[in-house]
């Protein structure tokens, strides 16, 4: 026999893949643990751990039950911990959340909304009929989003939104209700969690006019400290105060800002402030801005009418000189916004002309008919 291992040891295999293949025993006598290689499964594939444990064998349940208090650290195991080793299946995560259910803290609500969505994305084919069995957690979710942080607010919702676009599945309008409930009790301080937010209202094309009005006075309070920043940063990073440092950590990225951008716009959620302050910020920052980013955040302003020269004007610049990155949706949107705007911009018209020529073959009907209707307005 192999020689035996420590408690501590065997857990930390428990949690690797590689363990997966082994069988474990216990040595009653030394209180310690021992491990064999256990051969292949009835389907002709290596043995699996959970293949072993769904035979009837009393001592291999016995482990299974005394593993489960533990964790690789020694400490008393967490749903974290249990949720970590779920089977990649739904049907163990259902069976795993009817167990644990009771005993959850808000935060493992929105780690379990991670675990589906790792799940799902495995098996996209029988993602909406899956997504369907989950009628359980979607009732705890709105029962705890009264507790929730900001951080759990902004991962629930993001990654909800997300699966539901996906599934092509309604969401329980209480879902949202209790979302904008929660939300506009918190002050926010963190922009990537603004614009999480922000994006799954929007992506899920829900009406919410305090929770959007509360988002985007937050976003106006974090860019106008931005934008200061940008101009003066020498001094505000030697300010050693607890809010500034909060400001500093917690600032708008390109991509977070073009997609709170986007989300107010396709709500047709018009705020000047947002739209003045963040128009600053991204003169500021524009060569920063991937073009995905320069795309949305300019056909966000189009939608909205509201116009910035300056804005339109260096944006124009950096597409031409990196026209290869876009994409043809992107180009299709750039040149629609340009058009609906009425500013002229000739170099940027022609550089985008002769690109779409050369990848007309990636034009659909829509696409063609935007970027045409853009070129004769």
């Amino acid at each position: 026999t192999s020689p035996p291992i420590s408690l501590s040891l065997l857990n930390m295999m428990f949690h690797s893949s590689r363990i997966r293949s082994f069988l474990f025993v216990k040595n009653v006598s030394q209180t310690k643990y021992q491990f064999r290689g256990v051969g292949s499964s009835q389907m002709g594939g290596r043995r699996s751990y959970d293949d072993y444990f769904r035979q009837n064998n009393e001592k291999s349940k016995y482990l299974h039950a005394h593993i489960t208090h533990y964790t690789t650290a020694g400490g008393a195991r967490t749903f974290k911990d249990d949720l970590d080793v779920c089977d990649e299946s739904i049907y163990a995560f259902i069976d795993l959340h009817r167990r644990k259910r009771d005993s959850m803290e808000p935060s493992d609500v929105s780690r379990c909304w991670l675990k589906v969505a790792k799940i799902l994305f495995r098996d996209k084919d029988s993602m909406s009929r899956n997504f369907n069995l989950l009628k359980s957690l979607f009732r705890q979710t709105i029962d705890t989003m009264p507790k929730m942080d900001g951080y759990s607010l902004a991962i629930t919702a993001h990654t909800i939104a997300k699966l539901s676009s996906l599934c092509e599945v309604d969401i329980d309008t209480r879902l949202w209700d209790a979302l904008e409930k929660r939300v506009i009790t918190i002050q926010w301080t963190d922009a990537q969690q603004i614009s999480m937010i922000l994006w799954a209202v929007a992506k899920a094309d829900k009406q919410l006019p305090r929770l959007m009005n509360h988002l985007a006075d937050a976003a106006v309070s974090k860019l106008n400290f931005q934008e200061r920043q940008n101009h003066a940063s020498p001094k505000l990073l030697k300010d050693s105060s607890p809010q500034n440092i909060v400001n500093l950590r917690h600032t708008f990225t390109p991509h977070a800002l073009a997609n709170t951008l986007w989300a107010c716009a396709k709500l047709r959620h018009a705020s000047p402030e947002l739209l003045e302050v963040a128009s600053k910020v991204v003169l500021q920052d524009i060569d920063n801005f991937e073009s995905q980013s320069i795309s949305n955040t300019l056909w966000a302003y189009a939608r909205l009418g509201y116009f910035s020269a300056e804005l339109f004007k260096a944006a124009s610049q950096v597409i031409v000189n990196n026209l290869d990155n876009f994409m043809p949706q992107a180009l299709t949107n750039i040149v629609w916004s340009y058009a609906t705007m009425n500013h002229l911009a000739p170099e940027l018209f022609d550089a985008i002309a002769e690109q779409s020529i050369k990848n007309i073959h990636e034009l659909d009907s829509h696409l063609l008919a935007n970027t045409l209707w853009s070129y004769a307005t």
